[in-house]
């Protein structure tokens, strides 16, 4: 079953983005982090996260304490392990330059925050689109 790792420290957008993709999609797994220190975490399969799925998807925050989102993408690219899978950078920041320096770190997408429950919906369609095609790609490969 095809996962999705959200990497965020406010519980309440994890949360919304959450029950979108459950509403959308049953098959997706969602998993949520509070902050990239617990992301990497969860990709490198430590302290707890062992038996957790590679995701097929992370979606991160840009506005973090400690390692911002822009940092922890710029890591999972240089990580070989993690450098393959897509990242989405989600934000409350409508900046050109965030989207800019996230698109050039390597962010397959950059989203602003919803501030409606349709935009999570079609957001959630969207992140289930993007993971049955990385799916659809790793059951091919």
């Amino acid at each position: 079953m095809p996962s999705v790792l959200i990497i965020d420290d406010n519980r309440a957008d994890a949360d919304l983005i959450k029950e979108a993709l459950r509403e959308v999609d049953l098959s997706v797994q969602v998993f949520s982090v509070e902050n990239a220190v617990l992301g990497f975490a969860f990709l490198s399969k430590q302290s707890g996260f062992s038996q957790m799925p590679t995701p097929a998807l992370v979606v991160l925050d840009i506005n973090m304490p400690v390692i911002t989102g822009l940092q922890a993408l710029r890591l999972i690219r240089e990580t070989g392990d993690w450098n393959a899978i897509p990242v989405m950078i989600w934000s409350s920041s409508s900046r050109r330059e965030d989207r800019e320096d996230a698109l050039r770190s390597g962010a397959i997408e950059y989203v602003v925050k919803p501030a409606a429950w349709e935009g999570h919906v079609a957001l959630a369609h969207r992140i289930a689109k993007l993971v049955a095609v990385r799916d659809a790609g790793a059951a091919a490969g």
